[in-house]
């Protein structure tokens, strides 16, 4: 909706809304309504060209805890066991 027109917060009822035991939100069907509600805000990142990593990041982590975060994986990397997994494959790096 906000890619066709501006969106505003009106703090008032103007549906209803029923829950149920088989509603894509609730219980066994909650990690499926997460999923596609992240497969949502992909593709519209996709469409407006959006970097959702770094959208992600500079919106929704405190830069202290991403810092934080960056620097126990880099000092993780240089663990002399884990280069050693390295070498004899048994760990894949990702950058």
């Amino acid at each position: 909706m906000c890619e066709v027109s501006q969106v505003f917060y009106l703090d008032e009822d103007l549906y209803l809304y029923r829950i149920h035991n088989n509603g894509a939100s609730t219980n066994k069907n909650r990690n499926k309504a997460l999923f596609w509600y992240w497969v949502a805000i992909i593709k519209a990142a996709e469409r407006r060209n959006i970097n959702v990593e770094d959208d992600f990041i500079s919106n929704y982590v405190r830069m202290y805890k991403y810092q934080d975060l960056y620097n126990k994986y880099n000092k993780l990397l240089n663990n002399r066991w884990i280069k050693l997994g390295f070498k004899l494959g048994l760990i894949k790096k990702y950058k």
